[in-house]
């Protein structure tokens, strides 16, 4: 999955495992991401403490799949 990193959220949103399965090289998508599948309540805050994304953020997103590896 995507969000996840050894078991734990990482820093991509958990929306994105739902909104790129699918996807083709070259296809462009632009992902509108409700705090329930952004980084909710919690926001996201970063390695210092600062913080990246407010609680109860949406977040937008324009895709291009550029290959796959």
């Amino acid at each position: 999955m995507l969000g996840q990193r050894n078991g734990s959220p990482g820093p991509v949103p958990p929306g994105w495992d739902y909104t790129l399965q699918g996807m083709v090289v070259g296809e462009v998508r632009r992902i509108v991401l409700p705090p329930k599948l952004a980084f909710g309540m919690k926001g996201l805050v970063n390695v210092d403490g600062n913080r990246i994304v407010p609680p109860n953020a949406a977040l937008e997103y324009i895709v291009e799949l550029l290959s796959i590896t």
